[in-house]
C-alpha cells in the first residue's frame, strides 16, 4: 500500500510512443528523464485521441471503484493536462492559458503555461537553466515529430553539409521548416489525406494567402486575387492572417509555404499554375509538404472535355466566318484581270 501511495504522488507524464517512427534519441531521452526525476510515466502506443480517452477512462474507473456504494452519486472525472503548446503551433488557434479541449477530443482542460513564449525564449531558457534536451537539436533539428515527418532544418545547413544547432536559427518563423513528410525519390506529389481532415472545416479560423507572379511584382499585372480572397474569407468567418506576394522562384515559394503552414490553419496559393517553364507553384507545394505529384484522372477528364468543347466552338465559329466571307467578299483587281485574260507582264520574266 505504501509503494502504491508513493507512486500516486509522483509527477505523472503521458508519453505517446510511435514504435515505428519514434527517433531512438527521443526514446532514450524520455527514459533518462523518467529515471532522473522518478516520473510516473504512462506510455500509449496509439494516437493522441485514443491515448487521452484511455487515460481519462482509467481515472473514471478509479473514481467509480472508490465510491462508498454502487448506488452513491457518481462523480465525473475532471482532468487537466499541462502542454507545451505555443502560439504559432499548428492548430493552436486562439487558445488561452486554460482552454477546454476541442469537440473532437475527450473532455479535459488544456493548461498552456508557455503559450506566449517564442522560439528564441524557449532556447534562452534551456541554455540558461542547463536543462537537458534531445541531442537531435544539436544536429540541425528545430522541431521534432517522428522519423517519418521530421528532418534537419535546411536553414541551418553549413557549406560543408553539416548543420548548426537549433538555437542558432536566426529566423524563428522557420522553426518548422523541417517538418513534413520526408521527400521521396520522385519529384512528383501525391496529396495524402490526414486523419484529421473531417474536423478541418469546423476548426479553420485563420488563413494565409500566397500570391505568386513576377508580372505582379513588376507592375505589369494588378493583383485582383487578394481583395477577392479577403472578401470571400471574411464572409465565411475566416481571418486572413498573412498575405505574401512573391516571385516565381521555387525556393522562395517553398520557404513561404512552410512559414505560413506553421502559422495558419489553411494556406491558399494563387498564380504559377500554368503550363510554362516559370509555373512552378505545384512543384513548390510538393517540396514544402514533402509529397509527390501524380495525375488526377478526374481533373484530366475535366480538362480534356473542356478542350473538346472549345475546339468544337472554335471550329463552328471558323465555319461561320468562312461562310460569311465567301458570300460578301468582292473580287480583287488581280482577280478581275485574270478573269478578263489581261494584265501587265513582268519584264524580268519570260
Amino acid at each position: 500500500e505504501e509503494e502504491e501511495e508513493e507512486e500516486d504522488e509522483r509527477l505523472r507524464v503521458i508519453y505517446f510512443l510511435s514504435e515505428k517512427n519514434e527517433f531512438p534519441e527521443v526514446r532514450n531521452f524520455v527514459q533518462e528523464q523518467v529515471d532522473r526525476y522518478s516520473l510516473n510515466i504512462q506510455t500509449h502506443c496509439t494516437d493522441f485521441v485514443s491515448g487521452l480517452t484511455s487515460c481519462i477512462d482509467e481515472e473514471q474507473k478509479k473514481i467509480d471503484a472508490s465510491a462508498s456504494s454502487p448506488s452513491a452519486n457518481k462523480k465525473t472525472v475532471h482532468l487537466g493536462f499541462v502542454l507545451g503548446t505555443r502560439k504559432g503551433d499548428p492548430n493552436c488557434g486562439d487558445q488561452r492559458y486554460f482552454e477546454p479541449s476541442s469537440t473532437w477530443l475527450p473532455p479535459f482542460m488544456r493548461i498552456n503555461p508557455i503559450l506566449d513564449w517564442d522560439y528564441g525564449q524557449i532556447w534562452r531558457f534551456l541554455l540558461w537553466s542547463g536543462l537537458e534536451y534531445p541531442s537531435l537539436y544539436d544536429n540541425g533539428y528545430t522541431s521534432l515529430g517522428g522519423m517519418h515527418d521530421s528532418w534537419r532544418n535546411p536553414h541551418l545547413k553549413k557549406p560543408d553539409d553539416s548543420y548548426f544547432p537549433a538555437h542558432m536559427l536566426s529566423d524563428w518563423s522557420l522553426e518548422r521548416a523541417g517538418r513534413s513528410k520526408r521527400q521521396r525519390s520522385s519529384v512528383d506529389c501525391e496529396l495524402e489525406a490526414g486523419a484529421d481532415d473531417q474536423r478541418l472545416g469546423s476548426e479553420i479560423k485563420t488563413a494565409g494567402l500566397i500570391v505568386v507572379g513576377n508580372e505582379i511584382l513588376k507592375g505589369m499585372t494588378p493583383d485582383t486575387n487578394t481583395p477577392f480572397a479577403m472578401a470571400l474569407l471574411k464572409q465565411n468567418g475566416v481571418a486572413l492572417k498573412r498575405v505574401s506576394l512573391i516571385s516565381d522562384k521555387e525556393d522562395d515559394i517553398v520557404d513561404e509555404i512552410r512559414r505560413q503552414v506553421s502559422a495558419c490553419d489553411v494556406v491558399i496559393t494563387s498564380g504559377g499554375l500554368g503550363p510554362t517553364h516559370d509555373d512552378v507553384t505545384l512543384y513548390a507545394v510538393a517540396r514544402a509538404l514533402g509529397q509527390r505529384m501524380v495525375q488526377n484522372p478526374d481533373l484530366i477528364s475535366l480538362i480534356r472535355e473542356k478542350k473538346k468543347r472549345r475546339r468544337l466552338a472554335e471550329a463552328s465559329q471558323q465555319a461561320d466566318r468562312s461562310a460569311a466571307t465567301s458570300s460578301t467578299a468582292a473580287p480583287t483587281p488581280t482577280q478581275k484581270m485574270k478573269e478578263g485574260g489581261g494584265g501587265a507582264q513582268n519584264p524580268g520574266k519570260k
